[in-house]
């Protein structure tokens, strides 16, 4: 038998209980399963069968090596597809071009980014540029802009040449006894983070002379691969994300019998304590005056030291917290670090495929080199190089999927024709 406390005794009714009860499963039952009983207008979408009930087709799209089902949605269903959520819940899977151009770019505004992804952003980056949306996004965004432009990267080049003749440095000492096997994708990694680090945040995590693991690069590493592990449980953080305070919150997790969420808190942990103390560091030297900065790694150039000075300069409605400029660090590296390791991994690979191709690029940019660094404009201006990168990109896009809500009724436009299924 439960024994009641004393003290809550008298104001216990079995009935107040039984109601509440069936109200909550009332409103589970009608928010996550509505969508397998009710007839939808992407029913007469073509698509696969889901592989189950509880995950629809959500296995097959998180599954890292399912190139085979992305494959077979593409050449079957067409560049408009209808896919299977978990309940039952109507997914629409468009590699349209037109119809992609209008949600990632014209209409972008009213496709937003998930509830799900939004709040597991904020559970793990707090409140970022990934985690915002609407107006405070966009105010976020202003203050962005200006470290992305064109004159801003010309600034960060001569960083990013001194970085990569590191890694030179680093890979001719491996081999200059003879051919030698490296792992590149592991190299891509540290050179990625010592590339946003020093043009980022004006910090150096891995100077790439010793193979010395650093807790924050290998934080960032491991991030994508834990959170595809608990995808499913991603997806239902919207559930939790308002149940008690952030401190019950954090203890549930704590003791949640499951290795991916333990991994994901302690990911987390430490990206959110090293970014905390490269921000307090950078922040110390700027309140010193400009000489203790320009001292540092970065020269004062770096993104964060100049979103600092932008925030210190703003008026009080324009400033933003200083745990969405924490925010911001850990967004920063983790969106440069991983796109950019796996983008430069699959160039060094589908060069290794195509020799004549290889060969063809380091003459164009030997030639245009003549023993010297090359200016930005010189850079971006190489023909083949710029081939290769886009034709990498396309074959092997760094973040290949993306996911969007609708924020009101909208008419989405499409370049090329689908097919249509009747529903009986």
């Amino acid at each position: 038998m439960v024994q009641i406390p004393t003290q809550i005794r008298k104001y216990y009714r079995p009935e107040y209980l039984h109601s509440a009860l069936i109200c909550g499963v009332t409103w589970f039952l009608w928010k996550y399963f509505r969508q397998s009983i009710i007839k939808s207008p992407l029913d007469n979408l073509p698509g696969p069968p889901p592989q189950s009930f509880w995950k629809g087709n959500l296995g097959q799209i998180y599954d890292r090596h399912g190139w085979d089902f992305h494959r077979e949605i593409g050449e079957k269903y067409g560049p408009v597809v209808k896919l299977n959520g978990m309940f039952g819940h109507k997914l629409l899977y468009i590699y349209d071009p037109k119809a992609m151009h209008s949600i990632i770019v014209k209409d972008q505004y009213t496709f937003e980014e998930t509830s799900w992804f939004i709040k597991s952003n904020m559970a793990t980056f707090g409140p970022g540029l990934l985690s915002t949306l609407g107006d405070h996004h966009r105010k976020q965004r202003k203050f962005l802009n200006p470290v992305f432009s064109i004159n801003h990267m010309r600034h960060m080049l001569p960083i990013f040449y001194q970085v990569t003749h590191q890694l030179r440095d680093a890979i001719e000492s491996r081999v200059r006894d003879g051919p030698a096997e490296l792992d590149m994708l592991g190299w891509m990694g540290r050179t990625a983070l010592e590339l946003i680090g020093q043009a980022g945040l004006g910090y150096s995590f891995d100077p790439l002379v010793k193979d010395v693991p650093d807790a924050f690069g290998d934080a960032v590493k491991s991030y994508v691969p834990t959170i595809s592990d608990i995808a499913f449980f991603r997806r239902a953080i919207p559930l939790f994300s308002t149940i008690g305070s952030a401190e019950f919150r954090r203890k549930v997790l704590e003791m949640f019998p499951h290795k991916g969420i333990q991994k994901i808190v302690e990911i987390v942990d430490t990206m959110h304590r090293r970014s905390t103390e490269i921000f307090l560091a950078r922040k110390e030297a700027l309140l010193r005056g400009d000489e203790p900065v320009l001292q540092q790694v970065g020269e004062g150039k770096d993104l964060m030291s100049i979103l600092l000075k932008a925030n210190m300069a703003a008026s009080a409605e324009d400033k933003l917290e200083e745990k969405e400029l924490i925010a911001q660090m850990s967004t920063l590296i983790f969106a440069a670090m991983d796109t950019t390791s796996n983008a430069l991994s699959l160039t060094l690979h589908l060069l290794a495929q195509h020799p004549n191709a290889q060969e063809k690029l380091r003459k164009e940019i030997v030639e245009a080199r003549e023993g010297q660094d090359l200016p930005y404009d010189e850079l971006v201006g190489l023909p083949y190089l710029d081939a290769v990168c886009r034709e990498t990109l396309r074959l092997h896009a760094p973040a290949p999927l993306v996911f969007r809500e609708t924020r009101k009724d909208v008419v989405l436009p499409s370049q090329n024709p689908f097919k249509v299924w009747t529903v009986q």
